[in-house]
């Protein structure tokens, strides 16, 4: 009965993650339509939208981030899942570039808890599984992100206004709460119990959270760089635009097998995030020197596969090292994640309207160099010989 009870909480604690995914990557493929629709500038005024995602989530870790620790992590992702509904349903009513730019600030408030929290919560029910959760709960992030750019897209050639996508998203995450916040918590282990008020930041303030931080700082530049300019790159680089949907659903549809994978190893995570950023890091190349249609969602594919296991194994790796303060952890992870999101979209849409949108993704694969270096580096901070 105790493993039905908990299956039952990791499957709806990883819906929670479906219904963020399609929310997440429907922001990705609307924000041109709404740049045109607002007269905003480009690409310049698709990377202000999407940095303020990333805005949010940045306020969000840095006010409510030791709540994890401190508090029943269910209720928790509750609260927080009803910011993401209310924020959704503003974009949902949005008569302005404000409007949206509030919504998506909003929603970014909700998606830094609910996505740092979840794999935190599903971990305390067995502890040793680290790295099964995380990857779980992230390959349906991905599996609602594959979903969404087909849905909407769809929806869109028929008709339906990109505000659409906004009212869809907050009902399906509001019914993704609902679900959990009936769903039984299991016991959890003396041993992962919370540290409580001690789960401050001087409590976990060490280099090899330090260079963590900006490990998952690096992939969060890399990823937003690569997926919230597809599309514009498929139409104004490569004039292809009945693709462009596609090649978002290609990115997340990749990361669905290599998450699986991944949620299998749980040693060698140095090798694995490595392994992952070059191969991430060759894909952006192949973007940038070759464009050619038809090669571009191999490109895209690629990207994905490579990239996928990267973030959860990162916060599997600062969960490990702070057993006692995965909240904690996981939102200064998330807070760094904030920081270079912002940082990475509103460079990004600069460096394109600068110097081209194909350009732009030498740039995504030095963000994916530097991760190589620094996830290696905070593996032999956080424990000397891990592998």
């Amino acid at each position: 009965m105790g493993k039905t009870k908990n299956r039952g909480y990791v499957f709806f604690g990883c819906l929670l993650l479906f219904a963020l995914g399609f929310i997440s990557s429907g922001n990705q493929l609307i924000l041109m339509e709404v740049t045109e629709d607002f007269q905003m500038d480009g690409n310049t005024g698709v990377g202000i939208l999407a940095a303020m995602s990333y805005a949010g989530m940045i306020l969000s870790t840095i006010l409510f981030g030791g709540l994890t620790d401190r508090f029943d992590k269910k209720k928790v992702l509750c609260a927080f899942g009803l910011v993401v509904v209310g924020g959704t349903a503003v974009g949902c009513l949005s008569q302005s570039a404000f409007m949206v730019a509030l919504s998506i600030f909003i929603y970014g408030i909700g998606f830094a808890i609910v996505n740092g929290t979840v794999g935190a919560a599903l971990m305390e029910t067995d502890p040793s599984r680290s790295n099964t959760f995380t990857n779980l709960s992230q390959m349906f992030f991905s599996l609602g992100s594959v979903v969404s750019p087909l849905l909407i897209a769809w929806l869109m050639e028929r008709g339906m206004n990109w505000r659409g996508h906004f009212g869809i998203g907050a009902g399906l995450f509001l019914a993704a709460v609902i679900c959990f916040f009936f769903t039984r918590r299991p016991a959890v282990p003396e041993g992962m119990k919370s540290a409580g008020d001690k789960g401050s930041f001087r409590a976990i303030a060490c280099a090899a959270l330090f260079l963590l931080a900006l490990s998952i700082g690096m992939y969060v530049a890399m990823e937003s760089g690569q997926v919230f300019f597809t599309k514009p790159y498929f139409i104004q680089e490569l004039k292809d635009p009945q693709n462009a949907a596609l090649s978002i659903s290609l990115i997340w549809i990749m990361m669905i097998p290599s998450r699986v994978i991944a949620s299998r190893i749980h040693k060698k995570k140095t090798l694995l995030v490595c392994g992952c950023f070059a191969l991430a890091c060759i894909s952006c190349l192949l973007t940038a020197l070759v464009r050619v249609p038809g090669l571009s969602l191999v490109w895209s594919a690629l990207f994905g596969f490579a990239a996928g296991p990267i973030f959860p194994t990162i916060m599997s790796a600062a969960m490990d090292a702070f057993p006692h303060h995965t909240g904690r952890a996981s939102s200064v992870l998330v807070t760094a994640a904030g920081i270079f999101g912002v940082l990475s979209n509103i460079g990004m849409g600069a460096v394109s309207d600068a110097i081209g949108l194909g350009n732009g993704f030498f740039m995504v694969a030095g963000f994916a160099a530097l991760g190589i270096l620094l996830f290696y580096l905070a593996r032999k901070k956080s424990s000397p010989g891990r592998k």
